[in-house]
């Protein structure tokens, strides 16, 4: 084969080779972006999910609770929106939930 033509052929074979790469390294950062999506919308149901345990757990908060006394846990959103406070009384091994705002269509 004439050097020419090599040199072309070599030419050609490594811009194919070029792009490629560039094609697979486009597609792995769209295949990545999903990905992170998708454990992100994981996290969110995960975090939904825990909420929803820690309710079916948790009595109403009495108003006459001394929260000064009970172990603050955190507030936590369910899915629809609404919005709880946690309490753990360390004593009595109980759960309370306090409602700090309503829900959507399916919430509280």
């Amino acid at each position: 084969m004439p050097k020419i033509l090599t040199e072309r052929a070599l030419q050609g074979a490594t811009a194919a080779f070029k792009a490629l790469g560039e094609a697979a390294k486009e597609a792995a950062e769209i295949v990545a972006d999903a990905i992170r999506e998708w454990a992100e919308e994981i996290q969110v149901a995960a975090g939904f999910l825990e909420t929803e345990n820690m309710l079916s757990q948790a009595e109403p908060l009495p108003e006459y609770a001394e929260k000064q006394f009970l172990k603050h846990i955190g507030i936590r959103m369910d899915r629809y929106g609404a919005a709880y406070d946690f309490y753990f009384d360390e004593a009595n091994k109980a759960y309370f939930a306090e409602v700090l705002q309503e829900g959507g269509e399916s919430g509280c």
